[in-house]
């Protein structure tokens, strides 16, 4: 017994010794690459790339070396040496995605779905791809066969809910994130894009009941506690909205939480903390006949009568309905469309003529001066004009007219 133990040992002493050298260089260096010693996969293939005498199949390797540095210029230029094959194809795509490039890697992985249509890995990234590029019905097609095929994937449900919901797919984006979340209760951003969704729908009651019930796994997420104090807001549940508005305000003093939770004080007649709030928001935003109306509405009940006098006129000034102007600019808007760009700006400088205080007028001028003759002083001036009037707005707009006054600015100074 102790020489066939004996002998053993011998045998694996005898394996150890010579098997690994024994398995060629490229077992070798794609142990050293599952190791994560990517220099020494570099140091030894790369010299052997300049002298032109790598062969595919160590190409693949150094690709996959440098992918693991993050150098995906230099993927690129490994894998133009050798042949396409899927491994390879997939490298490039990732590579130009992370390169900023994501047309480039469209075409790759639609190259790839060519040659291999059912590889689902290659399939969700194009996806992704497409929803990223804003062409969301592309994106639509492709998770639909995905959940189509395979009901039970989370991945898939989950990715053709989103598309569902960024193409007005209404009952199908609820279907699938009611399932979603069922699944995984802690998916925030699902559970956000479905509240959204009942919220556009004004079913505020089942959007409330979702937004606790997250709230109890995550009691302390300020997003949650932002988001149930509209809901409740919008629902007239003052009470609730105030008591999770006092916990968002420190941490977050936008226009919006500012305005909900001060009207909402209003109709808990807390008066004095109700303007403290309010007066802060008309000092960036004048043309908001609602905090316009309820300052006026708290200085009635504080008994001073003047000034709340001054501020509901000013509500119903900016409330009244402007109809020509609304007009002009609805027509404008259609000229714009059209693309009778002349008619659109005189259509718009109209509507500012009967309603000056029409901001989103300022902001539709300065896209239309852009497109039109790309006069970009201009529409530098009708954006910063807009920003002025929108204060510190949650409008989606602001940003917009932020990053083209930037890019404007860039390109007048490269212009002079």
């Amino acid at each position: 017994m102790n020489e066939k133990l004996k002998q053993a040992a011998l045998c694996l002493i005898f394996l150890l010794a010579f098997y690994l050298p024994a398995t060629g260089q490229n077992d070798d260096l794609a142990y050293l690459l599952y190791q994560g010693k990517t220099e020494q996969v570099i140091n030894r293939l790369q010299p052997k790339l300049e002298a032109g005498k790598l062969a595919p199949e160590s190409l693949l390797l150094l690709a996959q070396a440098y992918q693991k540095e993050k150098r995906y210029s230099d993927v690129l230029d490994v894998l133009k040496k050798g042949p396409e094959t899927v491994q390879s194809l997939s490298l490039q795509a990732e590579a130009y995605s992370m390169l900023g490039n994501l047309p480039a890697a469209v075409t790759v992985y639609t190259k790839m779905l060519t040659t291999d249509p059912d590889n689902s890995e290659a399939q969700v990234d194009l996806g992704k791809l497409y929803l990223q590029l804003d062409r969301d019905l592309d994106a639509l097609y492709i998770f639909k066969d995905l959940a189509t095929r395979d009901s039970t994937n989370f991945l898939f449900r989950r990715l053709y809910a989103l598309s569902c919901y960024r193409t007005d797919r209404i009952t199908d984006a609820v279907d699938n994130y009611k399932w979603v979340i069922e699944k995984n209760p802690d998916d925030l951003a699902s559970l956000l894009n479905l509240v959204n969704i009942l919220q556009q729908h004004k079913f505020y009651g089942p959007a409330i009941d979702y937004i606790e019930n997250a709230l109890e796994h995550f009691p302390d997420n300020l997003l949650l506690k932002k988001k149930a104090g509209e809901l409740n807001f919008l629902a007239k549940n003052y009470e609730k909205a105030v008591d999770y508005y006092q916990y968002v305000l420190p941490a977050d003093s936008s226009y919006i939480v500012k305005k909900y939770y001060g009207i909402s004080l209003f109709f808990e007649r807390k008066e004095d903390q109700s303007l403290e709030l309010l007066q802060r928001c008309y000092q960036k935003v004048k043309t908001d006949d609602m905090v316009a109306f309820y300052i006026g509405l708290c200085l009635k009940r504080k008994a001073e009568y003047k000034q709340s006098a001054h501020f509901l006129e000013t509500a119903i000034k900016l409330a009244t309905p402007g109809y020509l102007s609304d007009f002009y600019h609805h027509l404008a808007d259609v000229y714009d469309r059209d693309r009778r760009f002349q008619d659109a700006i005189d259509g718009y400088k109209k509507a500012l003529e009967y309603d000056s205080t029409r901001t989103l007028v300022l902001f539709d001028m300065a896209t239309t001066y852009e497109e039109f003759n790309n006069n970009k002083t201009i529409a530098l001036g009708y954006y910063q004009a807009y920003l002025k009037r929108m204060g510190d707005s949650d409008n989606p707009n602001v940003d917009y007219a932020l990053k083209r006054i930037r890019r404007i600015k860039e390109d007048l100074f490269m212009d002079q």
